[in-house]
């Protein structure tokens, strides 16, 4: 039973420093994405839910776009089939999935990835989208208005 408490401490500890981790991440990223961004670059981040809330914070006008899955089995069928994790590890990531659907509800869009080329074209069709929203482009009203 000892043991078993270690293991389960050990494994919160983990978890613990593998968010801050990916918070840290997402925050040296968040840096780097904001000098980019002022100078007109669109920025992609590829970054895990704690990062994107983290992020949010600091960009409440960015564009969040939640990729998932067409169902959870098919997410743990994807992960079986890599042959790569361990039971436990299944379980954990799967365990992990369902609870960052629920954050999935304050990103901008949601593209659910049941063929990569499907989800790509997805993805850019929201960026152009986005490009020809009015807010994004006041500098051509400014100039036929002259």
């Amino acid at each position: 039973e000892t043991r078993s408490a270690y293991i389960q401490m050990k494994t919160a500890e983990d978890n613990i420093k593998a968010a801050a981790a990916a918070v840290k991440q997402a925050e040296e990223s968040y840096t780097i994405a904001q000098v980019r961004y002022e100078e007109g670059v669109d920025i992609l981040l590829e970054i895990d839910t704690q990062g994107a809330l983290s992020v949010m914070e600091k960009c409440p006008d960015g564009l969040f776009i939640f990729l998932v899955p067409p169902s959870l089995a098919e997410l743990e069928r994807r992960i079986r089939g890599r042959g790569t994790e361990t039971e436990e590890s299944i379980a954990r990531r799967l365990g992990a999935a369902k609870e960052e659907i629920g954050v999935g509800r304050k990103y901008k869009y949601v593209v659910v990835n049941d063929r990569v080329g499907k989800a790509v074209e997805q993805i850019q069709a929201i960026l152009v989208a986005e490009h020809c929203r009015v807010e994004q482009n006041t500098k051509i009203f400014e100039v036929l208005e002259k």
